[in-house]
């Protein structure tokens, strides 16, 4: 082989993977696109590759590791991204999250425990949701409301029972309220 071609050969090779910074997200293509920067300003357009199951949007100025691929500037892909502002620190050996830059968390923890963490709030959308715990539940809050029917179908304990009856009968309604 040439010494033209060993140079021409080590270039590419230095030149396979690079560090950048993402400046821009388009999220709606079928594979995320990418604007990054490169090296000395190189700007480029690239798709993001996401472990299935897995998607983000990071924000501008989250880093980057892209792949020329077959050594070819022209043809980069991310292969990582990570936004060391937000990085979740002080996690167990083992542990796994999910989190956001706004502070959402998802944690896997030591002793078989999953912590959610929101400061606004938690949905869960289904037809129906059922929660099994073998030994007891605990809703801790200073009000719990129901929107609509409660159906109790073992003992109900209760402390300080306040309840209002309302009666309606020729367009006069009268309620009542008891507390037992």
């Amino acid at each position: 082989m040439s010494a033209a071609a060993l140079r021409t050969l080590a270039r590419r090779v230095r030149m396979l993977l690079a560090r950048s910074v993402v400046a821009m997200v388009n999220d709606a293509l079928k594979v995320q696109g990418l604007q990054i920067t490169v090296l000395d300003g190189e700007v480029a357009q690239v798709q993001r590759f996401q472990e299935y199951g897995f998607t983000s949007v990071p924000l501008p100025g989250a880093e980057a590791i892209v792949a020329a691929l077959a050594g070819a500037r022209s043809h980069l892909v991310a292969i990582a991204v990570d936004d060391g502002r937000y990085r979740l620190k002080g996690l167990q050996k083992g542990e796994v999250a999910l989190y956001t830059d706004e502070g959402d968390v998802i944690q896997f923890k030591r002793g078989n425990v999953i912590e959610v963490t929101s400061a606004g709030s938690v949905e869960v959308t289904a037809p129906q949701v059922t929660v099994l715990a073998s030994t007891k539940v605990t809703l801790d809050s200073p009000e719990v409301h129901c929107t609509h029917k409660l159906t109790v179908a073992g003992d109900i304990t209760a402390k300080n029972v306040t309840a209002d009856t309302e009666v309606t009968a020729n367009g006069i309604t009268l309620t009542s309220r008891a507390a037992a």
